[in-house]
C-alpha cells in the first residue's frame, strides 16, 4: 500500500484553521456591510438590523460547520487508510 503524502496528512488541520478564519472573516463582513448599509436609515437598536446581524452570524457559524464536518471527513478516512492492512486490494 503506498505511502499517503504529508499535505494529505495535514488536510484536516488546514481544514479546521481555514474554517475558522473564514467564519471569522464572514462574521466580520457580515457585521460591516450592515452597519455600513444601516448607519444612516436604522439606530442599532432596530428589530431588522438585529435581524440581520443574526442572519449573517447564522450564515458564517453554518459555513464554519461544514467546513470543520469536511474535515472530519477527511480524518476519518486517513484514519481508516491506516488501519487497512497493507497488502489490500493486491492480487493473490
Amino acid at each position: 500500500m503506498k505511502h499517503l503524502p504529508d499535505l494529505l496528512r495535514r488536510a484536516p488541520n488546514i481544514i479546521y484553521i481555514s474554517a475558522f478564519i473564514l467564519t471569522i472573516a464572514s462574521i466580520a463582513l457580515s457585521y460591516w456591510e450592515i452597519v455600513l448599509i444601516n448607519n444612516a436609515y436604522a439606530d442599532p437598536e432596530n428589530n431588522m438590523v438585529r435581524f440581520s446581524l443574526f442572519k449573517g452570524l447564522y450564515s458564517a457559524v453554518l459555513d464554519g460547520i461544514y467546513l470543520v464536518a469536511s474535515g472530519m471527513l477527511v480524518h476519518i478516512g486517513i484514519y481508516i487508510w491506516d488501519k487497512m492492512p497493507a497488502n489490500f486490494g493486491e492480487a493473490q
